[in-house]
């Protein structure tokens, strides 16, 4: 058998990295079922003959049949199943930066139908904007069964169900002002990873909204797709109080995470003593409204009550860690 010197696997991977078009990233946890309806989408795509393309599924830990479904659908996929034991959404993110060779890298979910049309228009968008662009397309949603009233009439205003529409014209996006591209559907250049960016994995929640804003701060500017289109499947259970009271519980753990520190605010019980005062204030309005008054009144106090409870929370937990 011949052996391959250092410098020729250095130009054999550079070689690769040419003639690789696209790597379409799944990340997935235990999720094995949901994970095998989005290959099934994923083998429907019309992508052109001449674009070389893989899909990289980075199992983080799972302990389901995450590998069999994958060697299930690899004689139909250009397929590779790569294994990340260090648990968190964010190490098998940079995991997936690592191991692929595309020059386009697409991130989807493990719960999502793709359009046909998917690679095709991020594809055709990257080759318009080559220079220090990401992109981000439709996210549109796909109910498992009738949401209640609530979530219907205010959908557009609650985060937890990934979501995105931004018109029908391709546009630059406005991160500064919260046009954020959701993990589902979203793809980012070689040349971002290249230049050490990667996903923080100090955090465990709404990690590919921080590194957009990174991103974004560094120069990147973001591209809206509208013809890149998938699908986000929504179980049942995301259609309940308690998942959004989870959410947005997160959502403030994360927000004490990010927060620089400005000064030293009046504590509490190591928390700042406003935010024991906002808590008190929407858990009192929520509880007054929640059974008396329609969801316009007391969707937004529990939201606030969730958030803050989140960064009390935290706060705590820095303080018992200090």
């Amino acid at each position: 058998m011949e052996r391959i010197s250092p410098n020729r696997r250095q130009i054999g991977r550079q070689e690769k990295l040419v003639r690789m078009h696209v790597s379409i990233i799944i990340c997935t946890y235990n999720r094995c079922e949901s994970l095998r309806r989005t290959l099934q989408t994923v083998c429907a795509l019309q992508i052109a003959p001449d674009v070389q393309w893989e899909v990289v599924v980075v199992d983080n830990n799972s302990s389901d049949e995450t590998r069999k479904v994958c060697d299930d659908v690899s004689a139909k996929l250009p397929l590779r199943y790569v294994f990340e034991a260090r648990q968190g959404k964010s190490y098998a993110l940079n995991t997936a930066a690592q191991v692929t060779h595309g020059n386009l890298l697409l991130f989807t979910d493990d719960d999502v139908d793709v359009q046909p049309g998917w690679v095709g228009a991020m594809l055709g968008a990257f080759e318009r904007h080559p220079e220090k662009c990401f992109f981000g397309g439709r996210v549109v949603p796909l109910w498992e069964c009738a949401p209640p009233a609530w979530v219907r009439k205010h959908f557009a205003k609650l985060p937890q169900f990934p979501q995105l529409e931004l018109g029908n014209e391709e546009r630059f996006a406005r991160v500064d002002k919260g046009e954020l591209f959701p993990g589902a559907n979203c793809a980012y250049p070689r040349s971002v990873f290249s230049a050490k960016h990667c996903f923080s994995v100090k955090l465990r929640f709404l990690e590919d909204m921080e590194f957009i804003q990174r991103i974004a701060k560094a120069g990147w500017q973001g591209v809206y797709v509208p013809d890149a289109i998938v699908a986000h499947r929504h179980e049942a259970a995301r259609c309940t109080e308690k998942y959004l009271r989870s959410w947005y519980v997160k959502a403030g753990v994360v927000l004490v995470q990010l927060e620089e520190e400005s000064g030293m605010p009046v504590m509490m019980f190591g928390v700042p003593r406003y935010l024991w005062r906002t808590f008190m204030f929407a858990a009192g309005k929520y509880f007054l409204t929640r059974w008396t008054c329609c969801a316009d009144y007391w969707l937004p106090a529990e939201r606030d009550m969730a958030l803050t409870w989140g960064k009390i929370v935290e706060y705590r937990r820095k303080g018992r860690r200090a």
